[in-house]
């Protein structure tokens, strides 16, 4: 990940107008790369966006925010040219699950795993608080998914279709929408996209891991002559 601060010669604690002025300078040296200057212009310049970058390169590189602010005429020193790691793409560019693609993907299976990807954007997007929200919320539907399955197995009581809906409604218009809109204004679609092979056939197992759970439910309901006599209709 190519450090910004270092290129522009400025601590990581500047403040916009000092990024500013680095930038400014930066425009009038020979090397001076348009990519430099744009990611400057939308990572640096954007406070929330800057927060995600410093959280990433904190992560990566923690000695950056230990050291002391560079002077102008301080010798460059990277594993790499900054041309070398532009034409690498190494300044920070998320790799996210396609917001719109999380929706549908949740509408059509389940909201866990919409609330689940979402949790992992926010991640890489580096909002632990919003990571943790929505987790939480998948963890809620898996549980609350297996509760009323044992409810419909004990009473008959069919929730069908129109209960996934309205967990969906409500998790899309607290939380997903949220994610969705800061996506489309804060990055656009300047992101790598998360392959979703993987994804599917983790989601392939966990639904077949489900399904021999309620199996394994009714069951046990059978034997203990708990299950409702709708079952054997």
């Amino acid at each position: 990940m190519i450090n910004l601060y270092q290129i522009l010669h400025i601590s990581p604690h500047a403040s916009r107008v000092e990024i500013q002025a680095a930038l400014q300078h930066y425009r009038t040296q020979p090397q001076a790369h348009a990519k430099i200057i744009r990611a400057t212009e939308e990572w640096l310049l954007v406070a929330d966006v800057r927060a995600r970058y410093d959280a990433r390169l904190r992560a990566e590189q923690p000695e950056v925010f230990q050291a002391a602010t560079p002077h102008h005429d301080d010798v460059l020193i990277v594993d790499e040219t900054p041309a070398q790691a532009i034409e690498n793409d190494e300044y920070y560019v998320p790799i996210l699950w396609q917001p719109k693609a999380i929706m549908l993907a949740s509408l059509i299976l389940t909201p866990a795993l919409g609330a689940w990807l979402t949790a992992l954007n926010w991640q890489e997007l580096g909002d632990e608080k919003a990571k943790q929200i929505n987790m939480q919320v998948a963890y809620a539907v898996l549980g609350s998914s297996l509760v009323l399955a044992m409810i419909a197995i004990l009473t008959g009581v069919d929730w069908g279709w129109w209960l996934h809906l309205v967990v969906w409604l409500a998790w899309f218009f607290t939380l997903g929408k949220k994610h969705m809109d800061f996506v489309d204004n804060a990055i656009g679609n300047d992101y790598n996209r998360q392959s979703w092979q993987k994804t599917l056939i983790w989601v392939a197992v966990a639904l077949v891991a489900y399904v021999l759970l309620i199996m394994l439910l009714m069951y046990l309901a059978i034997q203990l002559d708990w299950a409702h006599p709708s079952w054997f209709a």
